[in-house]
């Protein structure tokens, strides 16, 4: 592989043009025997110089080149701080197609003091290599996408159960809460009868005193007649000349008697009747309170029970819903649980093809082989062996477990 330009300078700009990485795995091709072959330490500085400037680009993994600013806080966070005017002394030194920026490759042939002329010219993959490479990162670049999406489904799913869960168990605990309460109505209810019986109660006493008061006024009537067919008969007497004097006078006397002072009986009724017409009266009072406490009663009772029963209703839709919410959630759990399982299983193959690339025989592009090892390893570092041992403990299916998978568990 070579770069594709009409002179030393333009092919130097189309280096430096290419993401980090890819200027960072030229370099370690090109220097792999002269730098890199036997120093662990320089292949790891270069590896963390390409991340740091992949964090600190604004364009991140598709950056090339980085600003003074930038390039200043790069050096800083190496350890390489200068002041402004070494920073930019040191810029004009590096700065080789002089665009005011820095690239990667720049910064190497600085820092490592090669000729960027045979830089550019050095030996890379040959295309067998680079297929064979390419191969094996697509593997790698498929178990990362897999385990990112995996993990983050997983534990978004987890989140979602453990929600559901919770709204479930507040949703049956409210259920229960209305069925209590329904029944707990019925006691309006039987207060409402209470009430209705004391009104019956009352309406029937109240009956009684008005029948009583009738009948006292019939005796007040019938003995008023009698009073007054008595003074009637007296005043006829004192005033009949058929009749000698004396009879005469004393119907007079008596007639005079009478009209001063009724008759026993006639003021006997008239007591009665006035203390009936008293009772009737309290009674019918009565009668009446009673039959509004019975209606309130009964309409609290009324309005009690739909109330509790529409709360039952709802909660119990709530409940529903919740336990099929719940139910969701733990089967999206377990097809997380599963893509985890995937994710690790493409890791395994993606492991596989690696160690089938790194057992052939080297060629030219050990520093791609290197990088790609290096980049595999530094992703098995955050790959989550021990949610998966959790999963396959709780699922107890170790022995259905794929081979790769098991070896990755090791």
């Amino acid at each position: 592989m070579s770069l594709e330009a009409k002179d030393d300078l333009e092919k130097l700009k189309a280096l430096s043009a290419k993401p980090y990485k890819e200027q960072a795995i030229w370099f370690l091709n090109g220097y792999w025997n002269e730098i890199f072959k036997n120093d662990e330490k320089e292949l790891e500085n270069v590896y963390a110089w390409v991340k740091i400037h992949e964090e600190i680009c604004p364009k991140k993994k598709k950056g090339c080149e980085l600003n003074e600013f930038d390039a200043h806080r790069f050096l800083e966070m190496i350890g390489e701080t200068l002041t402004v005017k070494d920073m930019r002394a040191f810029l004009r030194s590096v700065d080789i197609d002089f665009n005011k920026m820095v690239s990667l490759t720049e910064y190497l042939v600085s820092k490592y003091k090669v000729k960027w002329r045979e830089l550019i010219h050095k030996p890379q993959d040959d295309a067998k290599a680079m297929e064979e490479r390419k191969a094996a990162q697509d593997a790698v670049d498929l178990a990362q996408q897999r385990t990112d999406e995996a993990t983050r489904a997983h534990k978004a799913a987890a989140e979602r159960e453990l929600i559901a869960n919770h709204e479930k168990k507040e949703a049956i605990a409210k259920a229960k809460a209305a069925k209590e309460k329904e029944i707990e109505s019925t006691k309006a209810e039987a207060e409402a009868k209470t009430a209705a019986d004391a009104s019956k109660k009352a309406f029937e006493e109240s009956a009684a005193a008005a029948e009583e008061q009738k009948a006292a006024l019939e005796k007040v009537l019938a003995e008023e007649k009698k009073y007054k067919d008595k003074l009637a008969k007296l005043e006829r007497e004192s005033k009949d000349t058929s009749l000698g004097q004396v009879k005469r006078m004393k119907a007079a006397n008596m007639l005079a008697q009478s009209k001063s002072k009724p008759t026993l009986a006639l003021q006997t009724a008239k007591v009665t009747l006035t203390a009936s017409e008293k009772r009737a009266a309290k009674a019918a009072q009565k009668a009446k309170t009673a039959a509004d406490k019975s209606a309130a009663a009964a309409q609290r009772a009324a309005e009690a029970l739909q109330e509790a029963k529409n709360a039952r209703e709802i909660s119990e839709a709530a409940e529903k819903q919740a336990i099929e919410s719940a139910k969701r959630a733990e089967d999206a759990r377990k097809a997380a649980e599963e893509a985890v399982v995937a994710a690790q299983e493409a890791f395994a193959q993606a492991e596989a093809e690696l160690k089938k690339l790194l057992a052939k025989p080297v060629g030219s592009g050990q520093g791609s082989r290197w990088w790609l090892q290096r980049e595999f390893e530094d992703m098995k570092k955050y790959m989550p062996k021990s949610k998966l041992k959790k999963i396959m403990k709780q699922k107890k299916t170790g022995g259905c477990m794929s081979q790769d998978c098991r070896w990755w568990l090791k």
